[in-house]
């Protein structure tokens, strides 16, 4: 969980170290809105979070209109690791839906990132002195990095999971003999 403090010491690293950290998935058949119950059903599947607790829907716009649907829709989900680090990940999909023959067919887009975060609350004057922050310093460098990095690849193991669970729901995926 984020730290609520007035002053943290924020560490920020994309899941991803490329220039380019975010997925896509591209999706044009038929029922593509069927993507949003998916999507939703991930987030404890997958990930492991509480959707009422740990999810927030940050952008909803649904407009239905007689033959067509326009959808846009954007996640937020924070996975607590530990104490210092949570994993922030971030869901949008963008798309729409006609009525063709009496069934659905359109395009959606889907796009998602992951970040680890690592907060260090510096409230108290102890926090903010110089003795704690060469403790912390020292405990970080020699403990606690290899610990973020056990996290980062978590992170890039679950966007993979979440990649290859919706081109399987879309049938993205070519069949293996």
């Amino acid at each position: 969980m984020p730290t609520f403090a007035r002053a943290k010491f924020l560490i920020h690293d994309d899941c991803f170290n490329t220039s380019v950290p975010i997925l896509k998935v591209n999706y044009a058949g038929p029922n593509p809105q069927f993507a949003y119950t998916k999507i939703r059903e991930m987030f404890s599947t997958i990930i492991g979070v509480n959707v009422l607790d740990r999810v927030q829907e940050t952008d909803y716009s649904w407009d239905r209109k007689e033959n067509t649907e326009n959808f846009k829709v954007t996640w937020q989900v924070v996975k607590e690791m530990d104490k210092f680090s949570y994993l922030l990940i971030n869901i949008g999909m963008k798309g729409f839906a006609e009525v063709k023959g009496g069934s659905k067919e359109g395009k959606v887009g889907i796009e998602f990132n992951g970040i680890l975060r690592t907060e260090y609350p510096q409230d108290t004057v102890w926090e903010r002195s110089i003795f704690y922050e060469m403790v912390r310093l020292f405990w970080h460098k020699i403990f606690y990095r290899e610990k973020r990095y056990e996290y980062q690849e978590h992170c890039r193991e679950l966007l993979s999971k979440i990649s290859q669970e919706l081109k399987a729901f879309f049938n993205l995926v070519p069949e293996r003999l």
